[in-house]
């Protein structure tokens, strides 16, 4: 599996903090997508997990923007539209540092929602 990915960031530095921080982030995860039949062969369930590198601009105060690594990890369902093409409703973690590689390394955890088209290559 190879995930791009792009998305934008609205980070409070502190959790009392109401000013917050606008950021951008951009990389590409690699991993796998491991799904199997549920009930019928329109509707799967799956399981994924990915690494890869980003570049994040905005970071609250426990980590430093720039290099990154995000790593994923999601359940959810998936439903087949044609035959090379489905669609897919999930929900995962997500965590990212920049694995000390810069200082400070406190890492980000989300809760991550997903919704997307994927389409398989013969």
């Amino acid at each position: 599996m190879v995930n791009p990915h792009f998305g934008l960031s609205d980070f409070n530095f502190e959790k009392e903090d109401l000013n917050s921080q606008k950021g951008y982030e951009y990389g590409v995860n690699f991993g796998t997508f491991i799904h199997h039949k549920f009930i019928w062969d329109e509707v799967r369930f799956y399981g994924q997990f990915s690494v890869g590198p980003h570049y994040v601009s905005g970071a609250p105060s426990r980590q430093s923007p720039g290099f990154i690594f995000s790593d994923n990890a999601s359940i959810g369902w998936i439903f087949n539209v044609e035959s090379n093409t489905f669609i897919f409703i999930g929900m995962g973690i997500r965590h990212i540092s920049n694995a000390k590689l810069k200082l400070p390394n406190g890492g980000i955890n989300n809760t991550i929602v997903q919704a997307g088209i994927l389409l398989t290559l013969d």
